[in-house]
């Protein structure tokens, strides 16, 4: 996997986001660091509605990325992936909260990676892909027999044009999947489908200045009457401070992002750009709740140490109450909240 924002020069982590973005290099070196690791698992995904259940999140705390679960009061925190030599991340929920859609990228392998499925208990994985592409950071449709995901088949595994795939899940796994974008020379990442499944939001990086933006979509091949809108301008900044992440809200009305190593929030056609964090500290990462009312993320705001390593918080849909919710030395990031019936 490849970028993720958190990032602003002015932080500490901004350095990380631009090394991100160089992804195959990233992601081989990541394997062997825990922290960097996890950097190169990206995930943020839509908040399917429902009531709140168990926060999915990637971890370092064994040496690798692997995905854990937790109650959403922090307790109960336990492993679910468990692939010798690989990075396991970018977890997310099916709408009925039942299944987890995660990537897995093998150890030491530059540009390499799958889309598996396993059971909220982490039992019955599944690959869904099981080719030669670099295939990564899926993302349910609310159908759940459809998921998205970014991937550089058309270029046989070689990373440098990268587009955002729809496949359709058969008996048998993987169908053929349905190219959604094409932009030949850029590198989408963080595809993430509205609730109500009709648009993709992504992130392309600007021409120019090269820091990501938002961009969002019909869940249809892209055509001249369906090309992406720009939502943000965070890319075009002399500063690098890319806008990234982006996670629906339940009711489809707002889109939560990271940028300038803050957490911002903004209506779904890009209007009303609202920073609901701002401190010191990196803040990025974040998962609305099933219910709306919350916001989970990841900070190193808890580091007494002035160390970079994240923890998972939450907070109020606004900003407010900030509460912490795991405390581990390695790298805790990129939440995903189960919705519950």
């Amino acid at each position: 996997m490849a970028r993720k924002d958190f990032l602003s020069a002015t932080k500490p982590l901004a350095r990380s986001r631009a090394l991100l973005l160089v992804a195959s290099v990233a992601l081989a070196v990541l394997v062997a660091c825990s922290v960097a690791a996890v950097a190169a698992l990206e995930p943020a995904k839509a908040a399917f509605p429902g009531k709140n259940g168990a926060i999915a999140f990637t971890s370092a705390r064994d040496g690798q990325p692997e995905v854990f679960r937790m109650r959403a009061n922090g307790s109960d925190q336990r492993r679910l992936s468990d692939t010798a030599g690989v990075a396991n991340g970018d977890p997310q929920w099916s709408a009925d909260g039942q299944k987890i859609v995660f990537t897995n990228h093998p150890a030491f392998k530059e540009i390499d990676g799958e889309i598996y499925v396993m059971d909220s208990d982490g039992s019955d994985e599944v690959n869904l892909t099981d080719d030669t592409a670099w295939d990564r950071e899926p993302a349910w449709f609310p159908s759940g027999d459809r998921i998205a995901y970014v991937s550089d088949r058309t270029t046989d595994g070689s990373g440098t044009e990268v587009d955002v795939y729809a496949l359709q899940l058969g008996s048998s796994g993987d169908t053929q999947p349905v190219r959604i974008t094409n932009t030949p020379s850029d590198q989408e990442h963080d595809p993430v489908v509205s609730p109500d499944g009709k648009q993709i939001a992504f992130v392309l990086p600007d021409p120019f200045h090269g820091g990501g933006d938002i961009y969002v979509m019909r869940s249809e091949p892209q055509s001249p009457t369906n090309l992406p809108k720009r939502l943000t301008f965070f890319g075009t900044r002399e500063v690098f401070a890319p806008a990234g992440t982006p996670n629906w809200s339940p009711d489809g009305k707002q889109i939560a992002f990271g940028g300038d190593g803050d957490i911002y929030v903004m209506n779904a056609d890009g209007t009303d750009q609202t920073r609901i964090t701002s401190n010191p500290a990196e803040d990025g990462y974040p998962a609305f709740s099933p219910n709306g009312k919350y916001i989970a993320f990841s900070s190193d705001r808890g580091n007494a140490d002035g160390s970079s390593e994240h923890d998972i918080w939450k907070m109020k849909s606004d900003g407010s109450n900030p509460t912490q919710l795991t405390d581990d030395p390695r790298h805790d990031a990129w939440t995903n909240w189960q919705p519950r019936p």
